[in-house]
């Protein structure tokens, strides 16, 4: 049949387009003689369909972008790939739905788009779980409860470096990272004389579990250690320094991502800072403002140097300004129940004690840091001047005793 006079209308005298059909629509050598079959005012077809095709090879061939409802599903674009589809067109998405799925073919999964919810067995294994929220993103424990075995290698890890200087003859120093260190590493800026590192759990002064170092160094060397640590945190950083009351020379630092408190029983009250060697009399501590942190790591980071290396060689401690602390993250988190659901949230120190000032650094003049050697010799020799009169004296009060008949043994338990 041709009809080039206007529009063609089957079941209706006014047809709108060429071909306008009012009922049902059957198509195929089959379903062309079914009666009743076909869909009220709907359409039948028993072969392939194609749309920007000659030769469907399937039900529904479509040649180019498609798309359904009002824009919401773009099932291919214009270049045949399939878009993102977002998560508020599906009504229920069932996991039973979605079966061989492995991890290599999900590569850009948001962990923020996951909440919380049983994986099954699955990575974590049988009764797994997953969690989230915004502190600390998902986290996928066993059954039991912990990180599956075999679930985390070492470089997993995430890890910290804490460093440690002793411009000084002397220190005692609370490693940050405690009970999570590994064993500390020691090296030494020899001069002249002898330097000695040690690494011991705690100490005789403490009353609670810490780990801490000593440094002696019977030389004009500047000793330091390293170590490295399992942390949770890391966004904020400790730079303490201690410095001498009398002149402001630094005598020792201690730079980490984390509260010399975290580790080490994780009251930072009761551990405000990591020397355990001040005296209020003698010294002064002071913290550095982020901003110092941020550019001192940068620079110690382009000239391969350790952090309180560079501090040594290069920086004094402004004492013209003190500036204003803000609360920073002991490195610990707190669980907190909101609405029912667990966060973990930042401890915070929330204030300094008096006693401890935040400053910024500035560099030394070339006749600073020939001032600054010369008070480091200083200061050793008058130390090893007191180290010997207290050497003395103690000789002295042997002597007296022996002169008194004690046995050795009564001496020691005398002076011990």
């Amino acid at each position: 049949m041709y009809y080039s006079g206007g529009n063609v209308g089957i079941g209706t005298a006014s047809p709108g387009n060429k071909l306008g059909v009012a009922g049902a629509i059957s198509v195929g050598s089959s379903y062309a003689t079914l009666t009743g079959t076909g869909a009220t005012d709907g359409m039948i077809i028993q072969g392939n369909v194609g749309i920007g095709i000659t030769s469907p090879g399937a039900l529904l061939d479509v040649q180019g972008a498609a798309q359904f409802g009002s824009g919401n599903v773009n099932l291919v674009d214009s270049t045949g790939k399939i878009p993102a589809i977002s998560s508020t067109y599906f009504a229920s998405l069932d996991g039973s739905t979605l079966t061989g799925f492995i991890a290599s073919q999900i590569p850009n999964l948001d962990a923020s788009k996951i909440t919380a919810g049983t994986l099954g067995t699955a990575r974590g294994g049988t009764g797994a779980t997953a969690s989230a929220n915004s502190a600390n993103g998902v986290v996928i424990l066993n059954g039991s409860g912990y990180v599956p075995a075999n679930s985390v290698n070492t470089s997993a890890l995430k890890t910290a470096t804490s460093e440690w200087s002793q411009y000084a003859p002397n220190g005692t120093y609370v490693l940050t990272g405690g009970e999570y260190c590994f064993y500390p590493q020691f090296k030494f800026g020899i001069t002249t004389g002898n330097v000695e590192g040690k690494f011991f759990g705690s100490d005789a002064q403490s009353t609670s579990y810490r780990t801490a170092a000593y440094i002696y160094a019977n030389s004009t060397a500047t000793a330091y250690i390293q170590t490295r640590y399992i942390t949770a945190s890391g966004e904020d950083f400790w730079i303490f320094l201690l410095l001498d009351k009398s002149n402001n020379m630094i005598l020792a630092g201690s730079a980490a991502p984390d509260h010399c408190s975290y580790g080490n029983g994780g009251d930072y009250t009761k551990m405000p800072h990591p020397f355990l060697n001040y005296d209020e009399t003698k010294h002064n501590i002071v913290i550095l403002n982020q901003d110092s942190c941020k550019l001192i790591r940068q620079e110690a980071k382009s000239k391969n140097e350790s952090i309180l290396t560079l501090i040594g060689d290069e920086y004094k401690v402004d004492m013209s300004e003190e500036l204003v602390y803000t609360p920073l993250h002991t490195g610990k988190y707190l669980a907190e129940d909101r609405n029912g659901e667990q966060y973990q949230v930042k401890e915070l120190v929330q204030s300094l004690p008096d006693y401890i000032s935040v400053r910024k650094l500035v560099l030394m003049t070339d006749t600073e840091k020939q001032a600054n050697r010369a008070l480091q010799e200083e200061n050793q020799l008058q130390y090893e001047q007191e180290k010997q009169i207290e050497e003395q004296a103690h000789q002295n009060t042997i002597n007296k005793l022996e002169a008194l008949g004690l046995t050795k043994d009564e001496l020691k338990e005398i002076l011990k």
